[in-house]
């Protein structure tokens, strides 16, 4: 069955994560919740291994994950000029 995945190339990174987790922002979904009040939160990024993930769609069109390390090379090199 096929998995794809849909983000917007500015999103892409090229640090390595052990886990979702450890290295993860929590992002608080109720604002007005006070310390008597209970908080909602959710990891703000999600990391899924290459592997599971058959295309990405980008701006840049449908892209196989292998081709997401050449899009943020070619990114910092337009960002360095």
């Amino acid at each position: 069955m096929p998995v794809l995945a849909a983000c917007e190339s500015y999103k892409f990174h090229d640090r390595a994560h052990l886990d979702a987790v450890a290295s993860n922002e929590l992002l608080d979904l109720d604002p007005e919740s006070g310390p008597d009040k209970a908080k909602r939160r959710h990891l703000k990024y999600d990391v899924t291994p290459a592997a599971f993930v058959t295309a990405i769609i980008t701006e840049h069109g449908l892209l196989p994950p292998s081709a997401i390390a050449v899009l943020i090379r070619e990114s910092e090199k337009d960002a360095a000029t």
